[in-house]
């Protein structure tokens, strides 16, 4: 990922053991003391780049970094279906009861979507930096290019309401073809029409101050508008903690603080590759920023 130099995780945790499945880097200088960041990545990825996005904040941003498996991993949901927020819940309590006075979670994509209702079920978490998020909770992901009529997301043994769309996998792999990017956004759009008040993410239960960025041309999901939501209901409810959007014209749903090397799998970092890693940068600097005050 980018010139992130590689180090090796400080300690590791299973579901079995410790109620999750993650491994802990700490950066070489600890530019944020007292401060730690629960990594929760993408749906269908493998855990390893949430491993690598865990370590790039730790060693590019110089902050402590503990990357979160919820599937796909040992005792772990094999995809995105009723995944217990609890993994969050424990991940959480350990880095609290390891000295880490403020802990945020930082999620992109899917990864987003959990840390936002996590982070709003749980008063422990101290805030939220929500990349490409989704402001509902949606219907499950299954293996390969599918969805699943059942809740993402679990707590206390009861899934969470979620909005949902029947589509057939074909259809969305045809649809990325003919669009020359990857693209699932029609699916989500459709579950936004047919879903009801209670899969929206009480965003303003959150206890701490809430990040969000997003892509314009995000060809995934319509996650601007899902900003543009969050934000206003936000302030409609009179949210006491900071809270920013970050809009940009020239990123993919990949929207991270760092280099990666997928930016060719969307048209907007084919067409506008230099615009891109600006953006990086952008994001970068006001991640830095905003972790000095959360």
């Amino acid at each position: 990922m980018g010139d992130m130099k590689k180090q090796k995780f400080a300690q590791e945790f299973s579901i079995a053991q410790d109620g999750f499945h993650g491994h802990l880097y700490k950066p070489v200088k600890d530019d944020f003391p007292g401060k730690a960041v629960l990594v929760l990545g993408g749906g269908g990825v493998p855990y390893k780049s949430t491993q690598d996005i865990a370590e790039a904040f730790a060693s590019q941003l110089g902050i402590t970094a503990l990357a979160v498996g919820y599937f796909g991993v040992k005792d772990a949901p094999k995809n995105i279906v009723r995944v217990p927020v609890e993994y969050v819940e424990k991940a959480t309590d350990r880095l609290h009861a390891a000295g880490y006075g403020r802990v945020i979670a930082a999620g992109i994509s899917k990864g987003a979507e959990y840390a936002l209702v996590a982070a709003s079920l749980l008063p422990q978490m101290n805030g939220v930096i929500a990349l490409s998020p989704s402001c509902r909770v949606y219907m499950g992901v299954g293996g390969g290019i599918s969805w699943v009529g059942a809740s993402s997301w679990s707590y206390r043994g009861k899934e969470l309401p979620y909005a949902a769309a029947p589509s057939a996998g074909w259809k969305a792999f045809r649809d990325s073809l003919w669009a020359r990017e990857l693209t699932f956004r029609p699916v989500y759009e459709r579950a936004n029409q047919n879903a009801g008040q209670d899969s929206l993410i009480p965003v303003e239960k959150i206890k701490g101050p809430v990040l969000l960025a997003c892509s314009t041309p995000d060809s995934l999901w319509p996650s601007e508008e899902a900003c543009n939501y969050m934000m206003a209901r936000l302030d409609v409810n009179g949210f006491a903690w900071p809270h920013k959007a970050l809009v940009y014209p020239y990123a993919s749903h990949l929207l991270l603080p760092f280099d990666t090397a997928y930016g060719g799998l969307f048209r907007v970092g084919r067409h506008y590759p230099e615009e891109c890693k600006k953006t990086i940068q952008q994001l970068r600097s006001e991640v830095l920023e905003w972790l000095k005050h959360c």
